[in-house]
């Protein structure tokens, strides 16, 4: 079997194995699991910044275990973001892609990472209280949620642009909604009601990205 790139009129880039490519799962399944592990051991779900600052503190106080176990799942998610990242990239035609693609990528996992490190502190030391619980946990969920869900769209969008042609078409719609929704969701940062496009576009994403691993590596693979 060989290897085949996409076909392009400039010079092909490096092949990307298809085991790098199937790191986006890999990310998916971290960060999925992560979220399912802290509804397990926690007393609720993880709360909002736009919650009481009683029902924030409550919940770090009661569920050490649950945060400790989402944010040491989520740090080892942002490695195989990365692989991933490196994969897709490698894998587009166009030079521009790429490098979109590449930066948008990294940004995301980076700001992951942060949020992950957040989480293990807001329950490690101790315990916080007060306004440095507030402010951490804000931090989280701006990292974590709408920095890291817009540069995890940008990904998606720019990946989708790049194998516009070649990729199903569902594959093709899928992206194209994620990464709208995704760009749209950084509104949150200023209008609480639109905080349900965070969820949406990161699951879409997470769904493209598992989509796309495995139509890349199988098309790599014959």
């Amino acid at each position: 079997m060989h290897d085949t790139a996409l076909p392009t009129a400039t010079a092909t880039p490096s092949a990307a194995p298809g085991r790098w490519l199937l790191a986006g799962i890999s990310f998916a399944g971290m960060f999925i699991g992560g979220l399912i592990l802290s509804m397990v051991l926690g007393s609720r779900t993880f709360p909002s910044p736009y919650e009481t600052q009683a029902a924030i503190t409550g919940y770090f106080a009661a569920s050490g275990s649950a945060v400790l176990g989402l944010g040491l799942l989520h740090t080892l998610a942002a490695i195989p973001l990365t692989i991933f990242t490196t994969a897709l990239a490698r894998a587009l035609p166009d030079a521009l892609h790429r490098m979109v693609v590449q930066h948008a990528g990294v940004i995301a996992a980076v700001f992951l990472l942060i949020s992950a490190m957040c989480d293990i502190a807001l329950v490690s030391g101790g315990g916080l209280t007060g306004e440095a619980l507030r402010a951490l946990h804000l931090l989280t969920f701006l990292s974590g949620g709408s920095i890291h869900v817009l540069f995890l769209g940008i990904l998606v969008g720019a990946g989708t642009i790049g194998l516009a042609g070649a990729a199903p078409r569902a594959l093709t719609l899928l992206g194209a909604i994620s990464g709208v929704v995704s760009l749209a969701s950084v509104a949150s940062l200023i209008a609480a009601p639109v905080a349900f496009l965070l969820p949406l576009g990161r699951f879409t994403a997470l769904a493209w990205i598992i989509a796309a691993a495995i139509w890349l590596a199988r098309r790599r693979s014959t």
